[in-house]
């Protein structure tokens, strides 16, 4: 599984793989919060090498969710981490 992606040299955190309705309600929920907020979709590469041939992966569409912060205005203060919850 690579962990050193292009999107983390662009600020970009991984945050987890979502499927369905879940991709939905990460977008909804992490840009709640003040992130901005990408689902890119899975690759191969993107998995140990034990479940590139899973017949379930191919038949099925999962993302990656990807955050980093919003860059706010110095009198936006409304954002909060989300690890401060």
């Amino acid at each position: 599984m690579e962990d050193n992606s292009p999107k983390e040299s662009e600020g970009w955190e991984r945050r987890y793989i979502a499927h369905g309705a879940r991709i939905d309600e990460a977008l909804e929920l992490y840009s709640s919060l003040g992130y901005e907020v990408l689902a890119e979709p899975l690759t191969p590469d993107d998995l140990d090498s034990c479940c590139r041939d899973c017949a379930l992966l191919a038949n099925c569409e999962f993302k990656i969710i990807y955050t980093r912060r919003q860059e706010a205005s110095k009198d936006d203060s409304k954002w909060r981490d989300i690890t401060e919850l």
